[in-house]
C-alpha cells in the first residue's frame, strides 16, 4: 500500500530540498535561471517548456551561452536548472 502523505511533509520536503545548498551556490543558479527564462522568454516558450527543460531545450541554451559564458559559468547555470528540478521534485530528462 502506497504512503500517503500528511500535511506539512510535502513542504518539509520542499523546505529541507531548498536549503540543501549554500547561498552563494544559489545566487549563482539564481542567475542562471534568471538568463534561462529570459532565453526561453525571447523564443516564446511555454511554461510546460521551459519547466520541464527536455534535452533539447537545454542543448539549445547551452549552445547559445557558449562563446559568450566560460564553461564554468555554463556548468553552473546548468546545474541551476537541475537544482530547481531537484526542490520542485520535477523529472530531469536532460541527464538521458
Amino acid at each position: 500500500m502506497p504512503h500517503q502523505l500528511e500535511d506539512g511533509e510535502a513542504h518539509a520536503a520542499y523546505t529541507v530540498l531548498a536549503h540543501a545548498w549554500n547561498i552563494s551556490t544559489l545566487q549563482t543558479y539564481g542567475n542562471g535561471l534568471l538568463h534561462y527564462h529570459a532565453w526561453c522568454d525571447k523564443r516564446r516558450l511555454s511554461e510546460a517548456q521551459r519547466i520541464l527543460c527536455s534535452p533539447d531545450v537545454l542543448a539549445c541554451f547551452i549552445a547559445y551561452l557558449a562563446g559568450v559564458y566560460a564553461r564554468s559559468t555554463i556548468a553552473d547555470y546548468v546545474a541551476g536548472l537541475r537544482a530547481y528540478h531537484t526542490i520542485h521534485r520535477l523529472s530531469w530528462a536532460a541527464d538521458s
